[in-house]
């Protein structure tokens, strides 16, 4: 059984809790290294692939390789 993905208002406060950033898109600014760690936390803090692309603004391919 697949989880329900969060709701928009609950990614979005995980995404700034995990990246520890005040607007959930500057992700897109840091380093490769940095944001893949964090893509890395977002998906094992249960959040779907498409749904942290479609808020970070990040492309899908990159969210699913790191």
């Amino acid at each position: 059984m697949v989880a329900a993905p969060f709701k928009y208002d609950e990614a979005v406060e995980i995404i700034k809790r995990i990246c520890r950033l005040e607007n959930y898109l500057e992700i897109q600014k840091t380093d490769q290294q940095t944001r893949n760690k964090y893509l890395k936390r977002l998906k094992e803090e249960g959040l779907f692939t498409r749904q942290i692309s479609r808020l970070t603004g990040i492309s899908r391919s990159i969210v699913l390789k790191s």
